[in-house]
């Protein structure tokens, strides 16, 4: 009796050990590290993770979204996605942490929520009638956006380079629209709205993460959107909870975007500066090419290829053209002289 009852202790003990190991685990991802402890080439690894990551989701979205409604199902995606993040926040700050916000928190955690109602809305009904490929170029309009309302409201710099870089993104653009046919130019306007509104979204979350954490807002948003996405696709008669063969592409979905991309991209902020894993992340739309040719036979023209690659070109520039990236290159072109 009394060594069935040591082995139950010692297994108790093992399991207590293995959960305060996990939950340091995943604690160590918030932790700042010193210059000698960061591998940059980790993090540069880690981000191209995550705009895997994040391809995958793109090309999950497009099945998924064609088999049922699209808003009710990327309501349901963003549901579970927010249930994962909860679950992970209430590990690390328990249960209560919503009750703890102040209500400047609680102000542009709002408002940063229902611009990503129109943001992840117009995503998800753009993916079903957009080609995978056009979705990964489109959306990396959102750069451009980013830096121009970040002169526009948070009163950042925004320099004649960044003009030029600007104009070459809008030319990719124009490129990519004319290979739109007539009937599917309703899709390229969905998706740049997306673009843009994804764009006001990042804004808005400079102001919200001076008075929240990024993973308690981001938290709340998933939560919220979903319901009301979830909401709308009940009103307009489209709720199914019947997922029927997309049901494991729902889950993927949810898994691959908010809780692993995220995570990888938490990774390798802290081993890599943020300017450099910007620029790594413009290559998420040549995964997608990629993920599109190899699973759905979806081939682009070279009309789209070339739009597609002055649209990441275009972005690189705007974050090389910045003003302290340039100063960087520019000391390293002198070690090289």
């Amino acid at each position: 009796m009394r060594k069935d009852f040591l082995e139950q202790v010692s297994l108790d003990h093992l399991n207590t050990c293995k959960l305060a190991h996990l939950k340091d685990t995943f604690l160590s991802i918030f932790r700042p590290l010193t210059n000698d402890q960061r591998r940059p080439l980790l993090g540069y690894g880690m981000t191209a993770m995550s705009s895997l990551a994040n391809a995958c989701v793109i090309l999950l979205g497009k099945w998924v979204m064609t088999a049922g409604d699209p808003i009710f199902y990327g309501g349901l995606v963003l549901v579970i996605a927010g249930l994962i993040l909860l679950a992970g926040a209430a590990v690390k700050d328990g249960i209560g942490w919503m009750f703890k916000m102040s209500r400047k928190a609680w102000k542009f955690t709002t408002i940063y929520t229902l611009i990503s109602i129109s943001a992840l809305g117009c995503f998800w009904l753009g993916i079903s009638m957009v080609d995978a490929a056009k979705v990964g170029f489109i959306g990396r309009f959102q750069v451009v956006v980013i830096v121009i309302l970040g002169a526009a409201l948070l009163k950042e710099k925004f320099h004649k380079r960044e003009v030029f870089a600007a104009l070459v993104v809008f030319t990719g653009m124009f490129i990519l629209y004319h290979t739109f046919p007539a009937k599917m130019s309703l899709g390229f306007w969905i998706m740049l709205g997306s673009a843009v509104s994804f764009g006001l979204v990042e804004i808005t979350a400079k102001v919200t993460v001076k008075y929240c954490e990024p993973y308690h807002f981001n938290t709340i948003r998933n939560l919220f959107s979903g319901a009301v996405l979830l909401l709308i696709g009940w009103a307009r008669g489209k709720a199914d909870f019947n997922l029927g063969a997309v049901w494991w592409g729902v889950i993927a979905m949810a898994m691959l975007g908010p809780v692993f991309s995220r995570v990888f991209y938490l990774y390798a902020l802290r081993h890599a500066e943020v300017s450099k894993t910007a620029l790594i992340t413009q290559i998420q739309p040549v995964f997608v090419v990629l993920l599109a040719m190899l699973f759905r036979n979806e081939y682009p023209s070279a009309q789209e290829l070339i739009g597609g690659a002055v649209i990441i070109a275009g972005c690189a520039l705007v974050i090389l053209l910045h003003p302290e990236n340039t100063k960087k290159l520019s000391q390293i072109y002198r070690y090289f002289q």
